[in-house]
């Protein structure tokens, strides 16, 4: 996606002006963003992302301020017994199971993949709300059917309510309002906080992208480094004699302690390889298709003009230097495969032609046998 043109989706910003003016500095209102398939989901269609074990869905209902959280699928059934307004249903991680989710994620690709969390979609009631709260992540507020009010400001108290399942601010004052109708969208930069409340029934998208916590990240880095470290020594003190300070921590212990935590090292290299594990890891495991195609059979069968590879959506995809990482596992491949696949692993396809060399097509054979790519025509 080049930087100088000009997206409709941006509001006529270019991806470069739009980072070095609003990026995770100020927000953006922008009507008439999109025109797009997945702003027509239906009910129909929003229970079934309920239901697959793929997603996660969140009941929030609200009563005299009161906020409460269910988790699990729904069904039609069960959104009937709801009240007439009050409540939304947050289904996480559309993406992942929606073609037309994953397709809304390519008009970002101006971002790195490596910050890109996931799409989520909201369907309210009249006065559905998950309560005011801002995200320490940058986020798309795309409207689906319906319309939303949204409630935004930057605030100076981020002091959270006691007592309940959401983070919800516990002093908020709104600076502005704006109203959202199908196809508008609101970009908000980290802690910018936000109430969004359903005009009338409505469904909303929110792609969203995180940074990894600082916390959880340190944790991680270490449990990396032991793992791939030399194993510990034991701490043993057979010439112990007794001690007159049994209170005082001994000195063959913290000499021990010193000599085990040296042996943590890392370099540039090291980090390349935690950071591609750690951010395209995934809880969820995916079954390796019956499939058994190969390219060699495609070339011999197909087209070759109308083969495009694509990669499963399923999947999270990073690369850098000549290390490709897919859900937490590393591939060393040679810098030529990593040339020819760059357009699949930047955006998603890859036109297979003869010129491709021999690694690649190893390389693309292994892939599709395991499901981590396929053919459309």
């Amino acid at each position: 996606m080049s930087s100088t043109k000009k997206l409709e989706h941006l509001g006529g910003l270019t991806s470069n002006q739009f980072l070095k003016k609003y990026w995770q500095k100020m927000p953006l209102l922008i009507r008439e963003a999109f025109d797009h398939p997945l702003l027509d989901m239906n009910l129909s269609q929003f229970i079934g992302l309920s239901n697959n074990p793929l997603c996660s869905t969140r009941l929030i209902t609200q009563r005299n301020g009161n906020y409460q959280v269910t988790y699990g699928p729904v069904s039609r059934e069960k959104i009937k017994l709801l009240p007439k307004a009050g409540w939304t249903i947050l289904i996480q991680g559309i993406n992942l199971v929606s073609e037309d989710a994953n397709d809304l994620f390519q008009h970002f690709n101006f971002i790195p993949r490596a910050r890109m969390d996931d799409i989520m979609v909201s369907y309210a009631a009249p006065g559905g709300s998950v309560g005011p709260h801002y995200d320490s992540y940058d986020v798309f507020l795309l409207q689906g059917s319906g319309a939303r009010n949204w409630e935004v400001s930057r605030p100076k108290d981020l002091s959270l309510r006691e007592n309940t399942d959401l983070k919800l601010l516990r002093n908020f004052r709104p600076d502005g309002v704006c109203n959202l109708q199908k196809g508008d969208m609101l970009y908000l930069p980290p802690e910018f906080a936000h109430n969004g409340i359903g005009d009338v029934e409505c469904f909303t998208f929110s792609v969203g992208f995180r940074t990894p916590d600082p916390n959880g990240l340190r944790a991680e880095f270490l449990d990396f480094l032991d793992s791939n470290s030399a194993n510990f020594s034991s701490y043993s003190d057979p010439t112990l004699i007794p001690t007159l300070h049994p209170g005082m921590i001994p000195d063959s212990l913290v000499r021990w302690t010193f000599r085990n935590l040296k042996n943590l090292r890392w370099d540039q290299k090291t980090i390349v390889s935690f950071l591609g594990k750690y951010l395209t890891s995934t809880n969820t495991d995916y079954p390796i298709s019956e499939e058994s195609v190969t390219l060699n059979q495609s070339f011999a069968t197909s087209s070759l003009s109308s083969d495009r590879l694509y990669l499963n959506k399923k999947l999270k995809f990073l690369y850098r230097g000549n290390s490709i990482f897919i859900n937490g596992e590393e591939y060393c491949v040679d810098k030529v495969v990593i040339q020819e696949m760059r357009p699949l692993l930047d955006f998603g396809s890859l036109a297979v032609t003869k010129q491709l060399s021999a690694k690649s097509i190893n390389l693309i054979n292994t892939w599709l046998k395991n499901s981590f790519i396929r053919f459309q025509k």
